[in-house]
Protein backbone atom coordinates (compact mmCIF):
# COMPACT_ATOMS: atom_id res chain seq x y z
CA UNK A 1 0.00 0.00 0.00
CA UNK A 2 2.84 2.48 0.96
CA UNK A 3 4.49 1.54 -2.33
CA UNK A 4 1.46 2.26 -4.20
CA UNK A 5 1.24 5.74 -2.72
CA UNK A 6 4.24 6.98 -3.46
CA UNK A 7 4.03 5.74 -6.76
CA UNK A 8 0.87 7.75 -6.98
CA UNK A 9 2.68 10.95 -5.53
CA UNK A 10 5.70 10.36 -7.97
CA UNK A 11 2.88 10.32 -11.01
CA UNK A 12 1.62 13.69 -9.61
CA UNK A 13 5.05 14.89 -9.40
CA UNK A 14 5.81 13.91 -13.05
CA UNK A 15 2.30 14.97 -14.48
CA UNK A 16 2.92 18.49 -12.69
CA UNK A 17 6.80 18.79 -13.83
CA UNK A 18 5.43 17.90 -17.41
CA UNK A 19 2.48 20.69 -16.51
CA UNK A 20 5.39 23.08 -15.22
CA UNK A 21 7.68 22.53 -18.51
CA UNK A 22 5.12 22.59 -21.53
CA UNK A 23 3.86 26.47 -19.81
CA UNK A 24 8.01 27.17 -20.35
CA UNK A 25 8.30 26.02 -23.25
CA UNK A 26 5.08 27.82 -24.57
CA UNK A 27 6.13 31.71 -23.00
CA UNK A 28 10.03 31.09 -24.14
CA UNK A 29 8.36 30.53 -27.81
CA UNK A 30 5.84 33.49 -27.01
CA UNK A 31 6.13 36.80 -29.60
CA UNK A 32 4.43 39.40 -28.01
CA UNK A 33 3.09 41.90 -30.52
CA UNK A 34 2.01 45.46 -29.59
CA UNK A 35 1.51 48.36 -31.89
CA UNK A 36 -0.46 51.55 -31.69
CA UNK A 37 -3.68 50.27 -33.73
CA UNK A 38 -3.89 47.24 -31.14
CA UNK A 39 -6.10 46.68 -28.50
CA UNK A 40 -4.92 43.78 -27.17
CA UNK A 41 -1.28 42.69 -26.56
CA UNK A 42 -1.33 39.25 -28.71
CA UNK A 43 1.01 36.22 -27.05
CA UNK A 44 1.97 34.27 -30.16
CA UNK A 45 -1.68 34.81 -31.59
CA UNK A 46 -3.39 33.09 -34.21
CA UNK A 47 -2.93 34.88 -37.96
CA UNK A 48 -5.47 33.85 -39.83
CA UNK A 49 -4.65 33.51 -43.62
CA UNK A 50 -5.68 36.16 -46.08
CA UNK A 51 -6.12 35.18 -49.39
CA UNK A 52 -6.37 37.37 -52.67
CA UNK A 53 -9.63 37.08 -55.04
CA UNK A 54 -10.06 36.38 -58.19
CA UNK A 55 -13.45 35.95 -59.10
CA UNK A 56 -14.99 37.40 -62.23
CA UNK A 57 -16.22 41.10 -60.98
CA UNK A 58 -19.93 41.71 -62.62
CA UNK A 59 -19.50 45.33 -64.37
CA UNK A 60 -22.41 46.82 -65.05
CA UNK A 61 -22.25 48.99 -68.23
CA UNK A 62 -25.30 50.82 -67.16
CA UNK A 63 -24.38 51.26 -63.52
CA UNK A 64 -20.97 52.45 -64.88
CA UNK A 65 -22.74 55.22 -67.34
CA UNK A 66 -24.38 55.89 -64.61
CA UNK A 67 -21.30 56.46 -62.12
CA UNK A 68 -19.89 58.85 -64.45
CA UNK A 69 -23.07 60.73 -65.18
CA UNK A 70 -23.58 61.84 -61.28
CA UNK A 71 -19.78 62.40 -61.17
CA UNK A 72 -19.80 64.65 -63.69
CA UNK A 73 -22.79 66.57 -62.19
CA UNK A 74 -21.11 66.15 -58.86
CA UNK A 75 -17.77 67.71 -59.89
CA UNK A 76 -19.62 70.58 -61.67
CA UNK A 77 -20.68 71.81 -58.11
CA UNK A 78 -18.16 71.11 -56.24
CA UNK A 79 -15.71 73.39 -55.35
CA UNK A 80 -11.80 72.84 -54.34
CA UNK A 81 -11.36 72.55 -50.77
CA UNK A 82 -8.45 74.18 -48.83
CA UNK A 83 -5.62 71.98 -48.68
CA UNK A 84 -5.93 68.67 -46.92
CA UNK A 85 -4.26 65.14 -47.28
CA UNK A 86 -7.09 64.29 -49.51
CA UNK A 87 -6.25 66.72 -51.96
CA UNK A 88 -3.32 64.43 -52.60
CA UNK A 89 -4.92 61.13 -52.37
CA UNK A 90 -7.15 62.37 -55.39
CA UNK A 91 -4.32 63.71 -57.28
CA UNK A 92 -2.67 60.12 -56.71
CA UNK A 93 -5.48 59.10 -58.88
CA UNK A 94 -5.84 61.25 -61.94
CA UNK A 95 -6.59 58.26 -64.20
CA UNK A 96 -9.58 57.25 -62.72
CA UNK A 97 -10.97 60.95 -62.25
CA UNK A 98 -9.78 61.35 -66.23
CA UNK A 99 -12.13 58.55 -67.14
CA UNK A 100 -14.98 59.47 -65.32
CA UNK A 101 -14.88 63.12 -66.49
CA UNK A 102 -14.38 61.56 -70.38
CA UNK A 103 -16.92 59.01 -70.12
CA UNK A 104 -14.34 56.01 -70.38
CA UNK A 105 -16.51 53.48 -69.64
CA UNK A 106 -13.77 49.97 -70.90
CA UNK A 107 -11.46 52.06 -69.09
CA UNK A 108 -13.95 52.76 -65.84
CA UNK A 109 -14.75 48.90 -66.15
CA UNK A 110 -10.95 48.23 -65.85
CA UNK A 111 -10.32 49.95 -63.01
CA UNK A 112 -13.68 48.43 -61.08
CA UNK A 113 -12.32 45.33 -61.72
CA UNK A 114 -8.85 45.37 -60.06
CA UNK A 115 -10.57 47.90 -57.06
CA UNK A 116 -9.26 46.55 -54.45
CA UNK A 117 -5.87 45.69 -56.92
CA UNK A 118 -3.87 48.58 -56.77
CA UNK A 119 -3.57 52.32 -54.86
CA UNK A 120 -7.85 53.79 -56.09
CA UNK A 121 -8.65 52.60 -52.57
CA UNK A 122 -5.19 54.33 -50.84
CA UNK A 123 -6.46 55.94 -46.92
CA UNK A 124 -9.91 54.10 -47.31
CA UNK A 125 -9.87 50.65 -47.31
CA UNK A 126 -8.05 47.25 -46.92
CA UNK A 127 -6.25 46.51 -50.45
CA UNK A 128 -3.99 44.16 -51.65
CA UNK A 129 -0.73 45.83 -50.69
CA UNK A 130 -1.82 46.42 -47.22
CA UNK A 131 -1.14 42.55 -47.01
CA UNK A 132 1.23 41.22 -49.50
CA UNK A 133 3.31 44.42 -50.92
CA UNK A 134 4.35 46.95 -48.82
CA UNK A 135 7.16 46.70 -45.76
CA UNK A 136 5.51 49.25 -43.35
CA UNK A 137 4.41 47.03 -41.33
CA UNK A 138 6.24 43.65 -39.95
CA UNK A 139 5.49 40.32 -41.85
CA UNK A 140 1.84 39.41 -40.56
CA UNK A 141 0.67 42.53 -38.57
CA UNK A 142 -2.42 43.17 -41.12
CA UNK A 143 -3.24 39.19 -40.50
CA UNK A 144 -2.27 39.90 -36.49
CA UNK A 145 -4.35 42.78 -36.89
CA UNK A 146 -7.52 40.69 -37.93
CA UNK A 147 -7.14 38.31 -35.09
CA UNK A 148 -7.34 41.85 -32.36
CA UNK A 149 -10.48 43.31 -34.30
CA UNK A 150 -12.05 40.19 -33.99
CA UNK A 151 -11.84 39.67 -30.48
CA UNK A 152 -12.32 43.26 -29.90
CA UNK A 153 -16.10 42.95 -31.85
CA UNK A 154 -16.18 39.85 -29.45
CA UNK A 155 -15.66 42.03 -26.54
CA UNK A 156 -17.82 44.82 -27.81
CA UNK A 157 -20.36 42.43 -28.39
CA UNK A 158 -20.73 40.44 -25.28
CA UNK A 159 -19.58 37.54 -27.00
CA UNK A 160 -16.44 37.38 -25.17
CA UNK A 161 -15.92 38.02 -21.84
CA UNK A 162 -13.07 40.97 -21.22
CA UNK A 163 -9.96 39.76 -20.01
CA UNK A 164 -8.33 41.43 -17.33
CA UNK A 165 -4.82 41.16 -16.47
CA UNK A 166 -5.17 41.33 -12.40
CA UNK A 167 -7.54 38.76 -12.09
CA UNK A 168 -6.11 36.34 -14.65
CA UNK A 169 -2.61 34.31 -14.92
CA UNK A 170 -0.36 34.98 -17.90
CA UNK A 171 -1.06 31.99 -19.36
CA UNK A 172 -5.04 32.70 -19.17
CA UNK A 173 -4.77 35.67 -20.97
CA UNK A 174 -2.15 33.75 -23.68
CA UNK A 175 -5.44 31.02 -24.38
CA UNK A 176 -8.02 33.92 -24.51
CA UNK A 177 -6.31 35.31 -27.66
CA UNK A 178 -5.81 31.74 -28.82
CA UNK A 179 -9.31 31.94 -29.18
CA UNK A 180 -11.68 29.97 -31.98
CA UNK A 181 -11.54 32.31 -34.46
CA UNK A 182 -14.40 30.07 -36.59
CA UNK A 183 -16.50 29.66 -33.52
CA UNK A 184 -15.95 33.33 -32.53
CA UNK A 185 -17.20 34.59 -36.09
CA UNK A 186 -20.22 32.51 -36.01
CA UNK A 187 -20.96 33.76 -32.38
CA UNK A 188 -20.44 37.62 -33.75
CA UNK A 189 -23.20 36.88 -36.86
CA UNK A 190 -25.45 35.36 -34.39
CA UNK A 191 -25.69 37.67 -31.78
CA UNK A 192 -25.40 40.75 -34.76
CA UNK A 193 -28.22 39.13 -36.53
CA UNK A 194 -26.41 40.12 -40.02
CA UNK A 195 -23.55 38.88 -42.23
CA UNK A 196 -19.93 39.94 -42.32
CA UNK A 197 -19.60 38.11 -45.87
CA UNK A 198 -17.57 40.27 -47.84
CA UNK A 199 -19.01 40.89 -51.67
CA UNK A 200 -15.97 39.48 -53.91
CA UNK A 201 -16.42 42.78 -55.93
CA UNK A 202 -13.19 44.54 -57.02
CA UNK A 203 -11.13 41.15 -55.83
CA UNK A 204 -10.70 41.99 -52.33
CA UNK A 205 -8.39 40.39 -49.90
CA UNK A 206 -10.30 38.09 -47.51
CA UNK A 207 -10.29 35.68 -44.87
CA UNK A 208 -11.69 32.88 -44.84
CA UNK A 209 -13.13 31.78 -41.17
CA UNK A 210 -16.19 29.26 -40.61
CA UNK A 211 -16.44 29.02 -44.18
CA UNK A 212 -17.20 32.54 -44.49
CA UNK A 213 -14.87 35.24 -46.77
CA UNK A 214 -15.20 38.41 -44.51
CA UNK A 215 -12.88 41.24 -44.03
CA UNK A 216 -11.25 43.82 -41.68
CA UNK A 217 -13.54 46.07 -43.04
CA UNK A 218 -16.60 44.09 -42.31
CA UNK A 219 -14.95 43.32 -38.74
CA UNK A 220 -14.39 46.97 -38.09
CA UNK A 221 -17.45 48.38 -39.12
CA UNK A 222 -19.86 45.99 -38.05
CA UNK A 223 -19.09 47.28 -34.43
CA UNK A 224 -20.46 50.78 -35.39
CA UNK A 225 -23.87 48.91 -37.37
CA UNK A 226 -24.44 47.44 -34.28
CA UNK A 227 -24.37 50.33 -32.28
CA UNK A 228 -27.00 52.15 -34.70
CA UNK A 229 -28.98 49.92 -33.09
CA UNK A 230 -27.95 49.97 -29.88
CA UNK A 231 -28.64 53.85 -29.79
CA UNK A 232 -32.16 52.85 -30.91
CA UNK A 233 -32.25 54.19 -34.35
CA UNK A 234 -35.28 52.66 -36.45
CA UNK A 235 -34.75 51.18 -39.97
CA UNK A 236 -36.53 54.31 -41.22
CA UNK A 237 -34.66 56.73 -39.37
CA UNK A 238 -32.72 58.97 -41.64
CA UNK A 239 -28.68 58.45 -40.88
CA UNK A 240 -26.02 60.75 -42.95
CA UNK A 241 -22.42 59.84 -43.09
CA UNK A 242 -19.85 62.05 -43.77
CA UNK A 243 -16.96 60.65 -45.51
CA UNK A 244 -17.49 56.60 -46.02
CA UNK A 245 -14.42 54.78 -47.38
CA UNK A 246 -15.72 52.36 -50.07
CA UNK A 247 -18.94 52.38 -48.48
CA UNK A 248 -18.14 48.81 -45.74
CA UNK A 249 -20.22 50.50 -43.22
CA UNK A 250 -23.20 51.60 -45.55
CA UNK A 251 -23.59 48.06 -46.62
CA UNK A 252 -23.63 46.50 -43.44
CA UNK A 253 -26.41 49.06 -41.90
CA UNK A 254 -28.01 47.92 -45.10
CA UNK A 255 -27.85 44.59 -43.72
CA UNK A 256 -28.71 45.31 -40.59
CA UNK A 257 -31.70 46.77 -41.66
CA UNK A 258 -31.62 50.54 -41.75
CA UNK A 259 -33.49 51.87 -45.32
CA UNK A 260 -32.70 55.78 -45.04
CA UNK A 261 -28.49 55.97 -45.68
CA UNK A 262 -26.96 59.26 -47.13
CA UNK A 263 -23.09 59.45 -47.56
CA UNK A 264 -21.34 62.96 -48.61
CA UNK A 265 -17.94 62.45 -50.12
CA UNK A 266 -15.39 63.40 -52.71
CA UNK A 267 -17.12 62.74 -55.98
CA UNK A 268 -14.36 60.62 -56.84
CA UNK A 269 -15.11 58.82 -53.70
CA UNK A 270 -19.04 58.68 -54.37
CA UNK A 271 -18.00 57.38 -57.96
CA UNK A 272 -16.27 54.30 -55.90
CA UNK A 273 -19.00 53.49 -53.50
CA UNK A 274 -21.62 53.60 -56.16
CA UNK A 275 -19.89 51.07 -58.24
CA UNK A 276 -19.26 48.79 -54.97
CA UNK A 277 -22.72 49.22 -53.25
CA UNK A 278 -24.29 48.98 -56.35
CA UNK A 279 -22.78 45.99 -57.46
CA UNK A 280 -22.79 44.31 -54.12
CA UNK A 281 -26.94 44.88 -53.34
CA UNK A 282 -27.99 45.62 -57.16
CA UNK A 283 -28.11 49.02 -58.94
CA UNK A 284 -31.50 49.74 -57.65
CA UNK A 285 -30.76 50.28 -54.13
CA UNK A 286 -28.56 53.42 -55.01
CA UNK A 287 -28.42 56.46 -56.57
CA UNK A 288 -26.04 58.97 -57.21
CA UNK A 289 -26.08 63.18 -57.42
CA UNK A 290 -29.02 64.15 -59.39
CA UNK A 291 -31.04 60.79 -59.32
CA UNK A 292 -34.20 59.69 -57.85
CA UNK A 293 -33.50 58.64 -54.00
CA UNK A 294 -33.09 55.13 -53.15
CA UNK A 295 -32.37 53.23 -49.80
CA UNK A 296 -28.64 54.55 -50.16
CA UNK A 297 -27.64 58.35 -51.59
CA UNK A 298 -24.39 58.76 -52.69
CA UNK A 299 -23.72 62.84 -52.94
CA UNK A 300 -21.08 65.59 -52.94
CA UNK A 301 -20.06 68.24 -49.87
CA UNK A 302 -22.24 70.70 -51.44
CA UNK A 303 -26.00 68.59 -50.92
CA UNK A 304 -25.65 68.50 -47.60
CA UNK A 305 -26.64 72.27 -47.75
CA UNK A 306 -30.45 70.54 -49.45
CA UNK A 307 -30.72 68.31 -46.45
CA UNK A 308 -33.99 69.29 -43.61
CA UNK A 309 -32.96 71.25 -40.47
CA UNK A 310 -33.30 68.50 -38.28
CA UNK A 311 -34.75 65.98 -40.46
CA UNK A 312 -31.47 63.52 -39.49
CA UNK A 313 -31.46 60.86 -36.80
CA UNK A 314 -27.96 60.60 -36.67
CA UNK A 315 -24.76 62.20 -38.68
CA UNK A 316 -21.47 59.54 -38.61
CA UNK A 317 -17.83 60.25 -38.74
CA UNK A 318 -15.32 58.17 -38.72
CA UNK A 319 -11.29 58.53 -39.21
CA UNK A 320 -12.57 61.64 -41.41
CA UNK A 321 -12.99 65.01 -40.26
CA UNK A 322 -9.81 65.46 -38.32
CA UNK A 323 -8.13 65.20 -41.91
CA UNK A 324 -9.73 67.82 -44.02
CA UNK A 325 -9.12 71.39 -44.05
CA UNK A 326 -10.07 73.46 -40.99
CA UNK A 327 -12.74 75.59 -43.09
CA UNK A 328 -14.53 72.76 -44.47
CA UNK A 329 -14.68 70.76 -41.29
CA UNK A 330 -15.96 73.54 -39.43
CA UNK A 331 -18.36 74.11 -41.60
CA UNK A 332 -19.84 70.68 -41.64
CA UNK A 333 -19.71 70.34 -38.20
CA UNK A 334 -22.26 73.46 -38.30
CA UNK A 335 -23.91 71.47 -41.09
CA UNK A 336 -24.32 68.60 -38.61
CA UNK A 337 -25.55 71.38 -35.65
CA UNK A 338 -28.63 72.31 -38.15
CA UNK A 339 -29.47 68.64 -40.02
CA UNK A 340 -29.48 66.08 -37.16
CA UNK A 341 -30.08 65.39 -33.74
CA UNK A 342 -27.16 62.88 -32.89
CA UNK A 343 -23.72 63.04 -34.01
CA UNK A 344 -21.64 59.87 -33.71
CA UNK A 345 -17.85 60.39 -34.17
CA UNK A 346 -15.05 58.08 -33.92
CA UNK A 347 -11.65 59.64 -34.70
CA UNK A 348 -8.06 59.97 -33.45
CA UNK A 349 -7.08 62.83 -31.69
CA UNK A 350 -2.68 62.57 -32.30
CA UNK A 351 -2.53 66.03 -34.39
CA UNK A 352 -0.30 64.87 -36.69
CA UNK A 353 1.54 67.28 -38.75
CA UNK A 354 0.73 66.97 -42.83
CA UNK A 355 3.26 68.34 -45.14
CA UNK A 356 1.72 71.58 -46.70
CA UNK A 357 -1.72 71.58 -44.54
CA UNK A 358 -0.60 71.72 -41.34
CA UNK A 359 -1.83 69.65 -37.74
CA UNK A 360 -4.50 67.58 -38.16
CA UNK A 361 -7.83 68.71 -36.37
CA UNK A 362 -9.60 67.67 -33.11
CA UNK A 363 -13.26 67.22 -33.54
CA UNK A 364 -13.58 68.33 -29.81
CA UNK A 365 -12.60 71.67 -30.42
CA UNK A 366 -14.36 71.68 -33.37
CA UNK A 367 -17.37 70.88 -31.94
CA UNK A 368 -16.69 73.42 -29.36
CA UNK A 369 -16.78 76.53 -31.53
CA UNK A 370 -20.89 75.57 -32.82
CA UNK A 371 -23.74 76.12 -30.00
CA UNK A 372 -26.05 72.87 -28.87
CA UNK A 373 -23.84 70.24 -29.15
CA UNK A 374 -24.16 67.83 -25.73
CA UNK A 375 -21.47 65.89 -25.41
CA UNK A 376 -23.54 62.27 -23.96
CA UNK A 377 -20.85 59.55 -24.30
CA UNK A 378 -17.09 59.49 -24.44
CA UNK A 379 -14.78 56.48 -24.40
CA UNK A 380 -12.26 54.37 -25.99
CA UNK A 381 -13.39 53.37 -29.02
CA UNK A 382 -13.42 49.37 -28.77
CA UNK A 383 -12.61 48.66 -32.35
CA UNK A 384 -8.91 50.05 -32.34
CA UNK A 385 -6.50 51.89 -29.80
CA UNK A 386 -5.64 55.34 -30.28
CA UNK A 387 -9.33 56.59 -31.17
CA UNK A 388 -12.45 58.01 -29.20
CA UNK A 389 -15.85 57.35 -29.21
CA UNK A 390 -18.13 60.38 -28.67
CA UNK A 391 -21.58 60.87 -28.97
CA UNK A 392 -23.08 64.36 -29.22
CA UNK A 393 -26.78 65.41 -28.84
CA UNK A 394 -27.55 68.46 -30.58
CA UNK A 395 -29.82 70.29 -28.84
CA UNK A 396 -31.63 73.66 -30.86
CA UNK A 397 -33.37 77.10 -29.08
CA UNK A 398 -37.22 76.61 -29.32
CA UNK A 399 -38.92 79.17 -30.76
Amino acid sequence: MVARSGGKQRSRLAYRMRRLQAKARRLFSVELWGAPSLVHPLFDAPRPRVRRTRAPTPVDPALVSRIADNFRRADADFNTQSPSMWQKIESNNQAFTGALRQGDAPGLQRQFETLFQDELLGGFGHRESLYFGENRWRPGFQELRMTDMLLSLGEALGVLNLPNHVQMNLLDYVDFVHTDQDRLLADIEARLGFSLVMPLVGNPPVFRLNGVSTSADMVRHAYVAFRLRQLGLNPEDPIVEIGGGFGSLALLAHRAGFRNYTIIDLPYVGAIQTFFLGTALGPDAVSGYGEPEKAIRLLPPPAIKDIGNGSVAMVINMDSLPEIGEPEAGAYIREIGRISRLFLSINQEAQAYIPDVGPQLVVPDLVASVDGFRLMHRSRYWMMEGYVEELYRIERSRG
